[in-house]
């Protein structure tokens, strides 16, 4: 019986290539768009996420987010220090310049300043060059996407901050941030040199907690020694993902598109199901005369929704996919897969087509055996 379900199912093939094409549709939409949310929330803790080896960030109590790092003390290095369970503990710089090539092009740019001696802060994934090659004069690291969208920046080239000379040393594969600026990786002592700063220069603090020592009692003994907050990097990542989602129109924008993909879904889905299902009424008729029971007239009409659901699930998946391939880990348009978002898009569309398909049921259940000889 479910192999003639899927050759009802088949048979009008103008409404099995609307349902299809109507769910591909919704699930395009949900995943494109999801994995636009994932993107845009992943780039809004890049920095982070690409800062390596630290336990801990530490940072003014009044910080919301990593781009709104207010200026510490340096007094307030020393007494991270020497905090209990405190390994060490690291300066970190970010401030926003204008890089400007010799051909007279300009872009503004992130500067970030990591520890002269250890350099414990600097790109953990380098395309060309070396992290060592910072300790020469004026060198900076750019990444990848930042140096085609200034035009094209290469390895040995020369840019002016601040009217202050910088060498292009090395290209980096760091993640792209929220704001899609360059990012440039230097030298702390010499950030401060190609950016206008405040008096105070300190952006952040990086701890590592001793071998053995929990990372929740040291940053809860930071906190009550400095009065400075101390988070790992989940936490403070999570900082500023729920800042973007609470002060952005981010989430009710994206969450707009995909209910609407949904919706449009569900009703060509519904509206298909429910017209194939009055046109085969005679066929369903026919198969109670026969002797079908309820429960395997619904077993068919759930299999022909599920098979449905995993033609435009597929589809629909692998379009998302071809979006989100071209535009590349670092592109444009910031996209970022998850298994969750698969998961989630998964159980959107099945329930969708399991409710086109109970729509189409209720009027299969009310057929009568006889209408097969009308």
């Amino acid at each position: 019986m479910l192999i003639v379900a899927l050759k009802m199912l088949a048979r009008d093939r103008a409404k099995f290539l609307s349902i299809v094409m109507g769910v591909t549709f919704a699930v395009f939409l949900i995943v494109e768009q999801g994995c636009v949310f994932t993107g845009l929330m992943r780039r809004s803790g890049a920095i982070i996420l690409d800062t390596k080896s630290v336990d801990l960030w530490v940072f003014d109590s009044r910080v919301k987010t990593v781009d709104d790092l207010r200026a510490l003390k340096d007094s307030d290095l020393w007494r991270v220090r020497d905090v209990e369970g405190v390994e060490w503990a690291t300066r970190w710089f970010k401030g926003a310049a204008r890089a400007k090539r010799l051909d007279g092009r300009y872009e503004n740019v992130l500067v970030i300043g990591v520890d002269d001696a250890t350099m414990i802060g600097a790109p953990s994934a380098m395309v060309e060059g070396s992290v060592a090659d910072l300790v020469r004069r004026d060198a900076g690291i750019i990444d990848v996407a930042g140096s085609m969208k200034i035009g094209g920046v290469e390895v040995g080239e020369e840019l002016t901050f601040n009217d202050r000379r910088a060498v292009i040393v090395g290209k980096s594969a760091a993640t792209r941030n929220f704001q899609s600026l360059p990012v440039i990786h230097t030298r702390y002592s010499q950030a401060i040199q190609w950016v206008p700063t405040e008096r105070s220069t300190l952006s952040a603090i990086l701890v590592k907690v001793q071998p053995g020592i929990d990372t929740d009692v040291v940053a809860a003994r930071i906190r009550d020694t400095t009065g400075l907050i101390a988070e790992t990097p989940e936490e403070f990542r999570w900082r500023t993902i729920r800042y973007v989602l609470k002060y952005t129109g981010i989430a009710i924008n994206i969450g707009t598109t995909i209910a609407l993909g949904f919706i449009v879904g569900a009703a060509i889905a519904g509206q298909t199901f429910y017209s194939f299902a009055v046109d085969n009424l005679k066929q369903f008729a026919a198969l109670k005369a026969m002797g079908a029971s309820e429960g395997t007239l619904a077993a068919m009409i759930l299999v022909q929704a599920c098979a449905v659901a995993a033609l435009g699930y597929g589809m629909g998946v692998g379009l998302a996919s071809l979006v989100a391939r071209s535009a590349g880990p670092n592109g444009q348009l910031p996209v970022y897969l998850t298994p969750e978002l698969l998961l989630i898009s998964a159980g959107a569309v099945f329930s969708l087509c399991m409710g086109a398909g109970l729509v189409a049921l209720r009027k299969v259940a009310k057929t009568e055996p006889a209408m097969v000889f009308k």
